[in-house]
């Protein structure tokens, strides 16, 4: 069974700036809940964008600059990360808004938008989360990215797969972009078994979530694929599962 070393976040220049000791790491009591763009405080943005890639030891390290807007001032915010398969972690470094409702800096580190983070040793539709949450915790905001995201397309619909748990064997498929309030059809391929269902389309087009657990007697590992089809499309995503759905990529 290949290892997978945790996905952690390498915040270069913030670890730099505190004298080399790294983000710290605090318990999961009062941790953010949520963990979806979806459930973010209105008014407030939080978004990554990837700045670079490059190959270390056979792995790619991923860069992303974080972007922030809309927080408000006169509090104090910490960022929160969740490693698959662990708990929550908070870091010690605190922000706090400015006119613009940006978060910059409240000790001697850089603003949040102004430094380059690092991610590596993430697998295939494995996701980056990251929460900014208030030390009163009445506001908060998520981002969730996918360096190496499992997804496909056909025509105006998509469909990707989040890996969810640290033993590769948990997916989620969310899917958008079918016809309002259609019924479509799933079919499911596990190492040649198939499954097939049919699901009602959200008035959004968007498609519920798809759980997703491969049990095939006597494997403990293999290939899977997933087809919704609708009136006008039918993308499939394809994905291993199992420990070759841990190998970092």
């Amino acid at each position: 069974m290949p290892l997978l070393r945790t996905a952690v976040l390498v915040l270069l220049v913030l670890g730099a700036a505190a004298g080399g000791q790294g983000a710290g790491r605090a318990s999961a009591q009062g941790a953010p809940t949520g963990w979806d763009p979806r459930f973010n405080t209105p008014g407030v943005r939080f978004t990554v964008e990837e700045a670079a890639r490059e190959i270390l030891d056979g792995v790619t390290r991923v860069t992303y600059y974080p972007r922030t807007s809309g927080f408000p001032q006169g509090k104090t915010y910490v960022i929160w990360t969740w490693p698959l398969g662990a708990a929550p972690e908070k870091t010690d470094f605190q922000y706090r808004a400015d006119a613009e409702g940006r978060l910059i800096s409240r000790g001697a580190y850089p603003d949040w938008d102004d430094f380059a983070f690092a991610v590596d040793h993430f697998a295939n539709g494995m996701p980056l989360r990251l929460a900014v949450l208030s030390t009163d915790q009445a506001v908060a905001a998520y981002v969730k990215a996918f360096p190496f995201p499992i997804e496909a397309s056909d025509g105006f619909c998509h469909l990707q797969a989040e890996l969810l748990s640290a033993d590769g064997r948990s997916f989620a498929v969310s899917g958008e972009g079918f016809g309002p309030s259609e019924e479509v059809v799933v079919l499911s391929r596990f190492d040649g078994q198939a499954s097939r269902e049919a699901k009602a389309v959200l008035d959004d087009g968007s498609l519920p979530t798809i759980d997703i657990t491969p049990n095939v007697p006597g494997k403990d590992s293999g290939s899977a694929s997933l087809t919704v089809g609708g009136r006008f499309c039918a993308p499939t995503v394809h994905f291993e599962w199992g420990p070759p759905a841990l190998k970092a990529q």
